[in-house]
């Protein structure tokens, strides 16, 4: 099976990059594989929008084809981590969630395919990028031999899910948890869908804080804004009518709401709990319009404790096993 690559990276007007890597001899694809059915929202036109609005994370999507044929799709984010760094040590590549691979032709060793992908991707990216993470993979899944044979280190990680059918996961919300919201929503604080940009720029405010002193990477205020205005997600704020006290963005693809980025004020009233209110509030909704579960997008480490993930529990989640592969390219 003769395998080449190509990368998109804009669903403007779905045509390589100049600096595209296909093995062979150039070749350019005219449009996107027609193919390939969405398995998460990484892989939607809608998401890859909303990052072109971004500076700081450059979205691609890398595949492999045979002839013709696209036979495995992987969306990947380059990230700028460190703006005063040259770009192979201030950047680094995430990918969410599994490819996308072809399920009607079994005449090909799917094993040897993602081979093929992840060491030309590793070529496209050596001296591009630090490092390259790959998240959100089951612990049973089919590649974890590829991903060791490759050089990437695995570690066990966790996600939060919660099912959301007939809002059951009401129930299991912790007691203190309730009393928190209860407070809360007694105290004249109130859940905004439709923040005005005032009240976004305190949400991102709250972001930039938080991002700054973890030294991890936030979008720019363009890319919050282009989610609100896309089809897929948005931000809700918890406030009153003079105060911002904390908010969180959010998507939703395929019955499914996904958490995002959420933050608070540095100083909230005693009887104010934003985090378990905007939790609580979105799932809420979502359920009530459709959705089966909530990704709370991430539980940490899991051979150690963690705070986050603790919270998240107490909220009605399940803890899920899951593996993070990563490797250092310009080592």
């Amino acid at each position: 099976m003769d395998l080449y690559c190509r990368v998109f990276s804009s669903s403007s007007n779905n045509r390589l990059t100049k600096d595209d890597y296909i093995l062979g001899s150039p070749r350019f694809a005219e449009k996107y594989p027609d193919n390939v059915i969405p398995t998460n929202p990484f892989m939607s036109v809608e998401w890859i929008k909303i990052f072109e609005s971004s500076k700081k994370y450059q979205a691609l999507h890398f595949t492999v084809w045979s002839g013709d044929k696209c036979l495995l799709l992987q969306p990947l984010f380059i990230c700028r981590f460190k703006p005063f760094l040259p770009d192979a040590l201030g950047s680094y590549c995430v990918a969410l969630y599994a490819p996308w691979i072809v399920d009607d032709n079994d005449n090909f060793d799917k094993n040897k395919l993602f081979s093929f992908f992840l060491n030309s991707l590793q070529n496209y990216l050596r001296h591009k990028i630090l490092y390259i993470e790959f998240r959100h993979f089951s612990i049973d899944n089919i590649f974890h031999s590829c991903f060791t044979n490759c050089g990437f280190k695995s570690l066990n990680w966790c996600d939060v899910i919660c099912n959301l059918k007939n809002c059951a996961f009401e129930n299991d919300i912790i007691k203190t948890k309730r009393k928190h919201i209860k407070r809360t929503l007694n105290s004249g604080a109130y859940v905004d869908f439709a923040p005005t940009k005032r009240v976004l720029d305190c949400y991102y405010n709250f972001q930039h804080r938080l991002y700054s002193k973890i030294f991890r990477p936030l979008p720019e205020l363009s890319v919050f804004n282009s989610l609100i205005s896309s089809s897929i997600g948005s931000v809700v704020v918890i406030r009153n009518e003079d105060d911002v006290y904390g908010g969180c963005s959010y998507f939703i693809f395929d019955n499914i709401l996904y958490f995002w980025y959420i933050a608070s004020a540095n100083v909230v009233p005693n009887n104010v709990y934003p985090d378990a209110v905007l939790y609580y509030s979105l799932m809420k909704k979502a359920a009530d319009e459709g959705c089966i579960m909530a990704d709370f997008m991430g539980g940490g480490n899991a051979d150690r404790d963690y705070g986050v993930r603790k919270f998240k529990l107490s909220l009605g989640g399940e803890m899920v096993a899951e593996y993070r592969y990563k490797k250092y390219l310009c080592l």
